[in-house]
């Protein structure tokens, strides 16, 4: 069997760059499309099993080991049970020769910020403005990933399809087996002048300001969804979502339990006594504490209840 370097007129330390370049100008030259003899096909199978072998870095360090072809468990030179399968079960996983080339367009990531309120935004709500260092779409090719004036063109090494096919010999004979495009890395098609803003990505890296209206009764850990405020996808693609994680500052003077709000207020023996009422600060406004006679010290009493070391409750919505 002949080397797999010089199928490919590579070195054995040639780079992975270097082993795609080499296979990609042998492949135009070689491929049936172009080249219809039969020692042409013969030299094109061979071209593109070295470049499977040693574009994989596995089989690449199982072949440099004295490993056959860089495919385990082959038998006498036959493919391996591997091929089997993907013959038989391939074109039912998009494989066979229906396959239709992936869309560039991908959906973006989600993104996650978190946002800290206080615990007066959790009781009347609040609005805040978040900067979201995110990815949008580029305002140079909008989308497109080409320059202006340029389009995709079609893979002359897979014809559109996404998918190359070669022949391999098994347990069962001579089979075809279909992967995805070298070249155009299932594309189906190249873009030979990318956008110089976005680098033939359709987005860029940027900075923007995201409005959220924040509900009342938030709490800590609880995260908002906003459907489509995430990253713009690839190509143009639709955005992901942006999820917003709450963090719930402590208050000096309440403390929360559920839906309620608690607030101890300490007064002398001689108030508890004498005084109707007595002022405590509150959330926006002041509240009091009124008749604090015939009331145990330590006692919870509602808003307008008394207040010895009472605590007072209000609804946090």
């Amino acid at each position: 069997m002949a080397d797999h370097y010089e199928v490919l007129g590579v070195s054995r330390d040639a780079s992975t760059d270097e082993i795609k370049k080499a296979y990609r100008r042998l492949a135009r030259q070689l491929h049936p499309d172009v080249n219809p003899g039969e020692d042409a096909a013969e030299r094109f199978k061979l071209v593109t099993h070295a470049y499977d072998v040693l574009s994989d870095d596995d089989s690449r360090r199982r072949y440099d080991m004295g490993g056959g072809d860089g495919a385990a468990g082959n038998f006498g030179g036959f493919g391996g049970f591997g091929d089997i399968f993907e013959t038989f079960f391939g074109a039912a996983q998009g494989g066979g020769r229906g396959a239709r080339p992936r869309s560039r367009r991908e959906r973006g990531q989600d993104a996650l910020v978190r946002v800290t309120l206080e615990l007066g935004d959790v009781v009347f709500g609040a609005h805040r403005d978040i900067e979201v260092d995110t990815a949008v779409l580029c305002e140079t090719c909008q989308g497109s990933c080409c320059q202006e004036g340029t389009s995709p063109v079609t893979c002359d090494i897979c014809g559109g399809s996404g998918h190359v096919q070669r022949q391999v010999r098994s347990l069962l004979g001579n089979v075809v087996t279909s992967q995805p495009c070298g070249t155009c890395e299932g594309y189906g098609t190249t873009i030979p002048y990318p956008c110089g803003t976005c680098g033939g990505q359709g987005r860029v890296r940027s900075r923007r300001t995201v409005s959220l209206d924040i509900p009342a009764g938030v709490e800590t850990g609880l995260r908002l969804q906003l459907p489509g405020s995430g990253e713009v996808g690839k190509a143009g693609g639709p955005n992901g979502d942006l999820y917003v994680e709450v963090t719930v500052n402590a208050h000096p003077a309440f403390s929360r339990e559920g839906d309620d709000l608690l607030a101890t207020l300490e007064v002398a023996m001689t108030d508890a006594i004498l005084r109707d009422r007595d002022d405590h600060p509150g959330l926006g406004r002041r509240g009091r504490a009124g008749d604090p006679r015939r009331r145990a010290v330590g006692r919870r009493a509602h808003d307008q209840g008394p207040r010895d070391h009472a605590a007072a409750r209000h609804p946090a919505r």
